[in-house]
């Protein structure tokens, strides 16, 4: 029972095809053979198209008669060729409106192949949710696609249609415009430049605004994965042009990397040629009617304008409070930095204080040796002079020195001895008011006598 619920999900999944008892009559009508019932499906599906070939005289006459009926019955209609087109067997239109290509046995097993190599990759991406951000909410999936895509390659871009797949096909119909459906993947280096150097494009914005409606989607999102799918998407950039005339059309398949002018050059074409298609296959109906229907699409337009601008002041609000959280993380980490620059300054500050106290200690350990190896002379020697010196907290310093020494021992003898001394810079005054400048002289030129006393001037 499991491997038939394997069976049944890969044949939906590879087959498009929703209805489920369809799908378990196939498979049973084949004993569950996967392959035999997709080509059994495909034989089925070969004469459903959502376009001709050719049109005979007999079909453009019923086609002009269905034209002119209410809206009610259009909007039926548009809704029965939307479910068909999730079926595999949407044929690929070129821009000319001739020529449909089939879908063969092989393309079918590649395409099953792909599929399911899809799906597991998705599941085993989901098991870790850093890899990717899934929503089920398709103005969700848009939103965060277009703030995505603008914080990586700027503002200029067409204008995202936001909303599902359905809602941009209804929005297209109603507008009677082409729909461009572009699905990006993360995991093709080709989309990065697609991004970057085509739909960041002046041209391209000014273009796609003006003539379709562009919707986007993530082959990483749900939708986006089932849309991919559904085109059979193989090659990344993948774009496909779709039109509604009669049923839902395929113009042009695009895959792979496109510069802006040539995609500006397609689809400028195509817009022409479904303009020129639709004038030629417009009905004659009653001025009323035309006055009804252009009064129904203005109205449908002043809502589309109304829903689109609250879309682009919700744009503004959420980029103006991501502004102000940048704007306030920034001013943190400004803070931030000044206060550790300034806590650097005041370490580098207490780094040199203390360099520069174990310096002095350094030199006073270096006067104070030089003291203790002074031999002081005896009192009795005729050369010996006594001196008192008064330091500023009071303390009196005595000592005996020959007049023939320089005046640098007694400053030698003062650094040596106080440990504590609060002045770096000072000088010596002897009675009356003799500054003993000249360190490098004799002290007997200062004519101190045999006693003296010394006081401190700090300089």
């Amino acid at each position: 029972m499991e491997e038939k619920s394997e069976v049944l999900s890969s044949f939906q999944i590879a087959s498009g095809c929703q209805d489920i008892e369809k799908c378990i009559e196939l498979l049973s009508k084949n004993s569950w053979n996967l392959i035999e019932a997709l080509k059994d499906y495909q034989n089925g599906n070969n004469h459903h198209h959502l376009i001709s070939n050719s049109t005979s005289t007999s079909t453009s006459t019923s086609n002009s008669t269905s034209n002119s009926t209410s809206n009610s019955n259009s909007n039926s209609r548009l809704n029965n060729d939307l479910s068909q087109i999730n079926q595999p067997t949407v044929r690929n239109r070129n821009a000319n409106y001739n020529g449909i290509t089939g879908i063969g046995i092989v393309d079918r097993l590649l395409y099953t192949s792909f599929t399911l190599f899809a799906f597991f990759f998705n599941f085993f991406a989901s098991l870790f949710p850093s890899f990717q951000n899934f929503t089920s909410d398709p103005r969700e999936a848009a939103i965060s696609f277009r703030d995505l895509f603008e914080s990586r390659y700027g503002t200029i871009h067409p204008r995202f249609f936001v909303g599902s797949f359905q809602e941009a096909l209804n929005h297209s119909y109603r507008r009677r415009q082409l729909l461009v459906v572009y699905i990006h993947s993360d995991n093709h280096p080709a989309c990065e430049e697609f991004c970057r150097g085509t739909l960041s494009s002046e041209l391209i914005k000014t273009s796609f605004d003006q003539n379709i409606t562009f919707w986007v989607a993530n082959i990483s999102q749900p939708e986006g994965s089932r849309i991919a799918n559904t085109f059979r998407a193989y090659t990344f950039p993948f774009l496909v042009v779709l039109c509604y005339d009669n049923g839902i059309n395929i113009c042009q398949r695009l895959e792979g990397m496109i510069n802006a002018n040539e995609l500006s050059s397609i689809i400028s074409s195509l817009v022409i040629q479904f303009s020129n298609h639709q004038h030629a296959n417009e009905p004659s109906i009653p001025n009323v009617v035309n006055e009804q229907n252009q009064s129904n699409s203005n109205l449908r337009q002043e809502q589309d304008d109304a829903y689109n601008e609250a879309l682009e002041l919700d744009r503004i609000r959420e980029q103006s409070i991501r502004e102000a959280r940048e704007e306030e993380e920034r001013r943190i980490l400004q803070e931030k930095k000044q206060i550790e620059e300034e806590e650097k300054r005041k370490l580098e500050e207490q780094k040199q204080i203390e360099k520069q106290m174990m310096e002095k200690s350094r030199l006073r350990q270096l006067k104070k040796q030089m003291v203790d190896n002074f031999v002081e002379p005896v009192i009795s020697d005729s050369d010996a002079l006594e001196l008192r010196v008064r330091l500023p907290n009071g303390t009196i310093l005595s000592r005996r020195f020959l007049s023939s020494n320089p005046v640098q021992v007694i400053y030698d003898f003062i650094d040596g001895s106080q440990e504590e001394l609060e002045i770096d810079s000072y000088e010596l005054i002897a009675y009356p008011r003799t500054a003993l400048l000249e360190k490098s002289r004799p002290i007997s030129i200062y004519n101190l006598g045999k006693k003296a006393v010394l006081t401190i001037k700090q300089k």
